[in-house]
């Protein structure tokens, strides 16, 4: 996570409008994803579980998901 910065520079596409879900069970896990994503300007959401994550996808189009 501490390259972030350092990927975004590299590779082009990555603009601030980027979306990501984060599917994690473990809730400090996903906390510490969330921060580390939305400090480096990405937009995040989270789902703890498949289904959670499942009916996030139903509702919006994510650039990234992990």
């Amino acid at each position: 996570m501490a390259d972030i910065e350092k990927t975004r520079k590299t590779i082009p596409d990555l603009d601030r409008s980027k979306t990501v879900l984060i599917v994690e069970d473990e809730r400090p896990i996903l906390n510490a994803l969330k921060i580390k994503l939305t400090r480096a300007d990405f937009i995040v959401d989270t789902a703890q579980t498949g289904s959670e994550a499942l009916e996030l996808l139903k509702q919006k189009k994510y650039d990234v998901l992990f």
